[in-house]
């Protein structure tokens, strides 16, 4: 886990302590390609919806057997804490990694998942595509015009004091 916390605090290091890794930036998509290959070295199958979630699955003994997933996400406010969100994603890849490497047998798909856009920073509103996939939002009552190139334009997003 150590190594992963070092890892994952890197993509977006605000330089004191702080991370600022908007949804879909350059540095939420270090973390999403970090999490992909280390999920895909224990065997894990990839998939990704729609909205951009990625999904990790190693299969249970009943392919039948609904799955469990453990989800969070990997994007941040500006200068936000080194954990959030990404320890809910680092704890979901340790569960199936232990799994794997323990050979715990389990009836179910075991899935680690990776919100996108769970904070809203840049692309309101907040819990955009857990609300989706949680059937709280329809798609088409959260589409917008902003870009990310534009939102990065933003003083408020670029000045790093406030």
């Amino acid at each position: 886990m150590e190594d992963k916390i070092k890892t994952f605090s890197k993509f977006g290091d605000a330089g004191h302590g702080g991370i600022t890794r908007y949804s879909l930036s350059p540095e939420a998509v270090m973390a999403r390609n970090e999490f992909r290959k280390r999920m895909e070295a224990i065997g894990a199958v990839i998939e990704i919806d729609d909205v951009a979630n990625m999904y990790a699955t190693i299969p249970g003994s009943d392919p039948d057997a609904k799955r469990i997933v453990m989800a969070s996400h990997c994007d941040s406010v500006k200068n936000g804490g080194n954990y959030d969100g990404i320890l809910g994603v680092m704890s979901a890849m340790e569960v199936l990694e232990t799994v794997v490497s323990e050979n715990i047998p389990h009836k179910h798909p075991l899935t680690a998942m990776i919100w996108t856009n769970e904070e809203g920073s840049l692309y309101p509103p907040a819990m955009m595509c857990s609300g989706i996939v949680c059937y709280d939002y329809l798609p088409e009552d959260i589409r917008c015009k902003f870009r990310y190139e534009d939102m990065m334009k933003s003083q408020s997003i670029l000045d790093s004091s406030t």
